[in-house]
């Protein structure tokens, strides 16, 4: 999903998305997949992680076409 959303976002013209979670472990998934940790905060029963990166436009059509295997973590060629 984190794939679509940045191809979506710069599709739209956007030049950021942004995500955040609650847990290290995603948040380090997410750095796997290019995020940057902008920042994080103690909360009161929470700890979220808020990352971000530039959107750009992937070449997601192997992926579409259900193509590459479930749980692949590298991002298709950015082509």
């Amino acid at each position: 999903m984190a794939w679509w959303a940045v191809d979506r976002a710069a599709r739209s013209g956007a030049g950021w998305v942004r995500r955040h979670c609650h847990f290290e472990g995603v948040a380090r998934y997410n750095l796997s997949q290019g995020f940057t940790l902008v920042r994080t905060e103690q909360r009161t029963h929470a700890r979220p992680f808020m990352m971000a990166r530039r959107a750009e436009r992937l070449d997601l059509s192997d992926w579409l076409a259900g193509q590459v295997s479930p749980g692949t973590p590298a991002p298709p060629d950015r082509g």
